[in-house]
């Protein structure tokens, strides 16, 4: 059979012209010159980077004053990891290997729709998921990273995060990167949102340690290993992941894969004061309970708060240590603002690694409308970023939590409200588990799945890869993203199994 041929205007229907009127209401126009955009953006980086030393530095001063600073511990908040895209399309064998941020995402092209084949493409994932935590002595040709080269083609961006080390580069010859980044006006606005993203989720994330050891949350020990980590290799490594990622991010911008992201609008509701003081002060409080749990396992309750059989076992867990695990509106309204915490401000970058490989899928279809399903989509911010970009795709979404897909809904009504560029298929919401999915057999053009994965035990791994494989048309595309697995990051390998401290079993 014949490859499938772009629809006719395809390719430039959804990629946006470089031109001012792309650009959304309130922003910058892209007529200033490049000299001005250039011009600009040592002074954010400049006025960024004395506000960040500053703070560093006077907590820095705090722990030194208020108890003896012990040695470095390692410390792994996901450090920007996000695996892989799959793509399933039963003509083809070869699959794309694509990697985001410090993440690793793969685009994975080339797994036959069927259950039988379905099974044989889990080995990597479960190898994945149950190497012991013994990381370093795992040789390299077991590490699932590695063992993906036997099946999937590797994209110049997995490539680049495979040896990258954070310390590698100095605060000149980022400066110097960013500045090369940049040839019109959108460009600096770019960095200069995502640096001050950046700079808050840090500063939330330092308040929210001190705000946790002033409750009796979190011992004096574990704040100053936190800052101690923070402030000896911070400003030289954290910053690189972050600056890399959007690197990455701006490239595919550039290249038309998706749209610069909505929410750099200043019309977004994020910078209104009166939200963003709100929603900090809850993740503050959020996370001294956390790290309460964290630092006392045995006495943490990981139980829900409601008992039913409605829920599959492995869900009714406080992932994360998180009050309610997936089960409450407290929880669903401030999951986003948490895991920015964790990813230093990147989440959002991360996750629209998985529009790569779905703009190649939109290049290629012949669907005007294609129908298109992402499971567990929790909050439903992904969801936005995707219409944004595309908003001809027919989009269900799918959410095992009620609560987290009322504010699934919540959050595509403000997009639809307040940012929409055009007519678009309204979206469909539907309560569901992945592993049944309440839609018709070879129905589907195009199926997603960003973090879900990493929150599975092997048997449900098994039964969502069949489930997709069902609702899937013949030929369809499955792009799934997540963790970072052995093998993907070597830098990162000896500390992959401390997120397991924060309640992750799988």
């Amino acid at each position: 059979p014949c490859p499938a041929q772009p629809h006719p205007s395809r390719a430039t229907q959804h990629k946006p012209p470089l031109s001012s009127s792309t650009a959304p209401t309130g922003s910058m126009s892209w007529s200033t010159s490049k000299k001005n955009a250039r011009t600009a953006l040592p002074v954010f980086s400049i006025l960024f980077a004395a506000t960040v030393l500053f703070t560093v530095a006077a907590f820095r001063e705090r722990n030194r004053l208020r108890f003896a600073t012990p040695g470095l511990m390692t410390v792994k908040f996901r450090n920007s990891q996000c695996i892989r895209g799959a793509m399933l399309n039963p003509m083809k064998r070869n699959v794309e290997v694509l990697v985001p941020s410090s993440t690793v995402s793969v685009a994975e092209e080339g797994l036959k729709t069927t259950p039988s084949t379905a099974d044989s493409a889990l080995t990597t994932l479960d190898k994945a998921k149950n190497v012991p935590f013994a990381i370093d002595e795992t040789p390299e040709s077991e590490k699932p990273g590695f063992l993906d080269r036997d099946y999937f083609r590797f994209d110049d961006s997995a490539e680049f995060w495979l040896d990258f080390k954070p310390g590698e580069y100095e605060p000149a010859d980022l400066i110097a990167k960013i500045q090369d980044s940049v040839t019109n006006s959108r460009h600096a606005t770019y960095w200069a949102y995502h640096l001050g993203r950046f700079g808050f989720f840090v500063a939330s994330g330092v308040l929210g340690v001190l705000y946790a050891q002033n409750q009796g949350n979190s011992p004096p020990q574990f704040t100053s290993q936190i800052l101690a980590t923070r402030n000896g290799g911070y400003l030289k490594n954290i910053p690189n992941d972050v600056i890399e990622t959007h690197l990455w991010n701006l490239k595919w911008i550039k290249d038309g894969k998706f749209r610069m992201p909505y929410d750099m609008n200043p019309r977004h509701r994020q910078f209104d004061p009166r939200y963003l003081a709100t929603t900090t002060w809850k993740a503050v409080n959020e996370m001294s309970n956390i790290l309460k749990k964290r630092n006392n396992p045995d006495e943490a309750n990981t139980d829900v708060w409601v008992d039913n059989k409605i829920y599959p076992d492995y869900y009714r867990k406080t992932f994360h240590f998180q009050t309610d695990g997936w089960l409450s509106s407290r929880s669903a309204d401030i999951y986003d603002h948490m895991t920015e915490i964790i990813f230093n401000g990147k989440q959002d970058a991360m996750q629209r690694t998985t529009l790569v490989p779905f703009s190649k899928f939109m290049d290629e279809t012949n669907e005007e409308k294609p129908k298109v399903l992402e499971i567990a989509a929790g909050t439903g911010r992904f969801a936005t970023f995707v219409k944004d970009s595309f908003p001809e795709i027919d989009l269900t979404v799918s959410e095992l939590s009620p609560y987290y897909l009322e504010k699934a809904r919540e959050t595509m009504r403000y997009w639809e409200e307040n940012f929409s560029r055009s007519e678009t298929p309204p979206t469909r919401f539907v309560q569901a588990a992945g592993e049944d999915i309440p839609v018709s057999d070879a129905s589907q053009d195009c199926v997603m799945s960003v973090y879900l994965f990493h929150e599975l035990p092997p048997e449900a791994r098994r039964a969502v890869i069949r489930e997709v494989a069902r609702v899937l048309k013949p030929g369809g595309t499955f792009i799934l993203t997540d963790s970072v697995q052995l093998g993907d990051r070597r830098v990162l390998d000896p500390t992959l199994g401390n997120f397991e401290k924060l309640n992750e079993p799988w």
